[in-house]
Order: C-alpha cells, then sequence, then structure tokens
C-alpha cells in the first residue's frame, strides 16, 4: 500500500475529495434540473435584473456563490453560461474549503466531514442547491481549521484574528442552525484535546474564541428573530414547553425522518453506533455527553420547527435542514475512530463504499426533477408553437404542485428556458387557481410573487412581449400529450 494511503486521514481525504470532484461534474450536467427549479432561479433572475448580489434575511456567506452571476451579468456572459457557472460554483466553493482545509492546513478530518455532510443525508436537497446552511457549514470548516492550524504554529498577529472573525462571521450569519455543528465540533475538538475540564478553561485563546462565537450566535439570532422568514420558524422554538419537548420525539416529522433514516439514509447508522460505543469503550464522558445532548438537541429542535410530517414533495427542503446533524452523528467516527484502525488500509474502502452510496440515492432522485423539468419544457414549447408569449394557466394548488413540487418559480423559469432555446420574445407563464385576480397590463408580467413592469427587466437578457395580453388557459391544454 503507498504510503499516502497509510496515513489514517490521508485516504479518505483523497476519496472525499475524489467524490467531491464528481459532484460538481455532476452539478455542471444537471444544471437545468439544479438552476430551473424555484430559489436558485429566482436568485439569478434578481442578480441579473439589479446587478448584485441577492442577499436574504443577513445570510452573507451566500455572496460567495452569487459572485459568479454577478460577474457573468457584468461581463456579458450568456443566460447559459450563468445558469451552468452559478450551479457549479457551489461545488468549487466546498472544494476549495475541502482543498485548503485538508492540504494547506492538513486538518483532513475536517474535509472530509464536509464531504459527509454534502452527501450523507442527501438524495432530493441535492437538485435545491441555494440553502444558505450550506455555504455556512462550508465557512464553519474553513474557521475551525485555519483556528487549529494557527495555533498549533504559534501565529499570533492581528491578520490571523481578523480573518479568524470574517470566517466565524460569515459562517453563523449564514444561517442559525450553522451554531449546532459550529459548537458542537468547537467543544468536542477541545476536549478531545483536553483530558481535563479544568485545563481547557485555562486556556485563553479557547475562551476569547468562545466568548466570539457565543456573541456572533446572540447577533445572528436577534436578526433572525426580527426577519420576515426566519422569525415565523422561530416562533415554536420561541414557544417551547416540556410537553412539545416530548411530542416532538412522535411528530409527523419525526416518523417522515426515522422513515429516510431507515430506508435512504441507512448507511449513517452503523458508522453512528461504531463511534457511540468507541467512547463508551474508552470512557470518554465529556464526548459522549456532547454526542447524546448534541443529537437529541438538533433532533428536537427540527421536530418542533417544522412539526408536520413530510412526503417526496417537500424532501429537498426538509433534508436541507436535517444536513446537519450529519456532522454531528459522525464525528466521533472520523475523529476517534479512524486513528485507532489497526487496518489503515481499509479505511479508504470505507469512505469509498459511503460515497458510492450516497451518489447512488442523488443519482435516483434524477428523475423525479427531470420529470418536474420535462413538464417546464414541454409547456414552454407549446405555448412557444402556439404563438403565445404570456399565459395564465388555471390549475388547482394540488395538481399544480403534482407536476411542479413548487410552482412559485414558474414565470422566472419558463422565461429563462426561453432565453436558453432562442424565442424572441420569451414565453412566461404562470399557474393560478381559479379565484386568482387577474388584471391585464401590456406593460407588465406576472413575475414569481407580484404583477411587475416589463421596464425593470434588464433587456440584454429579457425582453417580453408588450403587445399580447396574458391568455387564460386550463393546463390540460398545454399538458395533454
Amino acid at each position: 500500500m503507498p504510503e499516502t494511503f497509510m496515513h489514517p486521514y490521508r485516504g479518505a481525504y483523497i476519496v472525499a475529495i475524489t467524490f467531491l470532484v464528481a459532484l460538481a461534474v455532476l452539478s455542471v450536467v444537471f444544471y437545468k434540473e439544479r438552476m430551473l427549479f424555484v430559489d436558485p432561479c429566482w436568485i439569478i433572475f434578481n442578480i441579473i435584473n439589479t446587478g448584485t448580489f441577492c442577499i436574504a434575511e443577513h445570510r452573507y456567506g451566500a455572496f460567495i456563490t452569487q459572485m459568479c452571476p454577478v460577474i457573468g451579468v457584468h461581463l456579458g456572459w450568456s443566460l447559459r453560461t450563468i445558469l451552468i457557472i452559478y450551479s457549479a460554483s457551489f461545488y468549487v466553493f466546498y472544494l476549495a474549503a475541502a482543498i485548503i482545509t485538508g492540504y494547506v492546513w492538513r486538518q483532513h478530518w475536517l474535509s472530509i466531514l464536509l464531504v459527509i455532510y454534502l452527501t450523507l443525508f442527501v438524495s432530493d436537497v441535492y437538485y435545491w442547491p441555494n440553502n444558505e446552511v450550506h455555504q455556512g457549514v462550508a465557512w464553519m470548516v474553513l474557521f475551525l481549521g485555519y483556528y487549529i492550524h494557527t495555533a498549533r504554529h504559534g501565529r499570533k498577529n492581528i491578520i490571523k484574528h481578523a480573518v479568524l472573525f470574517l470566517l466565524a462571521f460569515l459562517a453563523i450569519f449564514s444561517h442559525l442552525i450553522v451554531l449546532l455543528p459550529f459548537t458542537f465540533l468547537w467543544l468536542y475538538y477541545h476536549t478531545t484535546q483536553h483530558n481535563k475540564l479544568e485545563l481547557l478553561l485555562k486556556n485563553r485563546l479557547f475562551i476569547w474564541y468562545s466568548s466570539l462565537i457565543a456573541a456572533l450566535i446572540g447577533a445572528r439570532y436577534l436578526l433572525s428573530s426580527s426577519g420576515w422568514y426566519d422569525s415565523i420558524k422561530l416562533q415554536r422554538i420561541h414557544d417551547i414547553s416540556l410537553p412539545i419537548i416530548i411530542q416532538s420525539f412522535s411528530s409527523g416529522q419525526s416518523q417522515s425522518f426515522l422513515q429516510l433514516l431507515l430506508h435512504n439514509y441507512w448507511i449513517a447508522l452503523p458508522f453512528f453506533l461504531l463511534g457511540l460505543l468507541y467512547l463508551l469503550k474508552n470512557k470518554c464522558s465529556f464526548q459522549i455527553a456532547l454526542l447524546i445532548i448534541y443529537t437529541a438537541t438538533y433532533y428536537m429542535l427540527i421536530c418542533i420547527t417544522y412539526p408536520d410530517a413530510f412526503g417526496r414533495s417537500l424532501r429537498f427542503y426538509m433534508e436541507s435542514e436535517w444536513m446537519a446533524l450529519s456532522i454531528i452523528m459522525m464525528t466521533p467516527f472520523v475523529i476517534d475512530m479512524i486513528p485507532a484502525f489497526r487496518q489503515k488500509s481499509l479505511i479508504p474502502s470505507l469512505f469509498i463504499l459511503i460515497f458510492s452510496i450516497r451518489i447512488l440515492y442523488i443519482l435516483e432522485s434524477f428523475s423525479y426533477f427531470n420529470n418536474r423539468y420535462t413538464a417546464l419544457e414541454k409547456i414552454t414549447v407549446q405555448l412557444q408553437a402556439q404563438d403565445i408569449k404570456k399565459a395564465l394557466i388555471v390549475q388547482d394548488k394540488a395538481t399544480a404542485d403534482s407536476i411542479f413540487i413548487m410552482d412559485w418559480g414558474l414565470p422566472a423559469e419558463s422565461m429563462m428556458l426561453s432565453v436558453i432555446k432562442g424565442f424572441e420574445p420569451p414565453v412566461t407563464f404562470k399557474v393560478i387557481t381559479p379565484d386568482f385576480i387577474i388584471t391585464q397590463p401590456r406593460d407588465s408580467f406576472y413575475s414569481c410573487f407580484d404583477l411587475q413592469a416589463i421596464s425593470r427587466l434588464n433587456s440584454k437578457y429579457f425582453q417580453p412581449d408588450t403587445t399580447q395580453p396574458y391568455l387564460i388557459i386550463p393546463i390540460s391544454t398545454v399538458n395533454s400529450e
């Protein structure tokens, strides 16, 4: 066995990087399914029309992937190029974080955990990349990697502290949920480095940065509590009580997740148990307590925030909420068990098995989102063939969701697909319910959430028809074989 693979982490690190490259390649291959689906399309649509970033709820860490479409718009790239590069930009960022953390700072275990995060509880969510938790986790990995690297090399200067503050800020402000894996890894790593609690509490660097992290979390929580979106999610947490905590473990959300854990994410269970058994065998009381407390707390908070059961149409969203739990569950196996393996040559094979199984589940989800894209393409092409440039398609909500999973992004999606296909002027359509109140100004179009003036659009990319009124048609007219 080559020496590179005999290091406890290097073999697994190389495997993780290889699979991360594979996910990046697939993000290019599947760019239409990923980008012409609600949020990513809406973000690009706004960036093109405003020429600047589309940051929601103070989630500033998202700037790193939005840089690509912002630059592309100012350089006049084609819409297809912007979509492809934006789809790939997420994995380019994750790959850069994994390489810097693992290769430059030699914290291979953190890079491995990042790839675990991006695969273990992932199937449908691969086709919905815009939840800012993902960027937050990557910023978190960079913070921890740089912190450990500089602490070990005794580098203490103002630039180091400024960089660490910026990385911590971007991680926590990207999404409030990042605070759970962040604080878990922060405490877990330090308790493995200090056998006694009193020694850890004498570590001034640990105390100083713990205070900084706590302050950032507090600031982020206050901003989230006053936001238009996050505040709704936090309302049930504000109303928490013992009965709600008890009920959360038997809620519809809990049942839906447990079914997926047994039938989709099952590969996580044996490695979670192996890590826990290792801690028990070696009487690692601090780590055991952290693992149990954080796993239970994460589970409880998600089930309280989202108490209802969910089906296939919401799996992409709920996976994005559950993904960070994989970091907590797999940390003992990665940090503690891998260095203790007697047969170091088996470690890469184990991670090949884990990542291969997860990529198969990601590929299995492709047909679900490709069917949605095919329905979008079919209607757009048929409207173009009938010389209908603007359409309001009447359908009840349940039926529309069965076809499109979510339909609110269709006006932007259809217009962007039309531009890619070279339709002039582009087709745009919106699905409406029978009770929808219709107005017919020719100089406006029905955007995703409102009636928007065509003059507000970037005419280089979008020039909708201004002569036709919207045609109101039943969905059967354009969705029949």
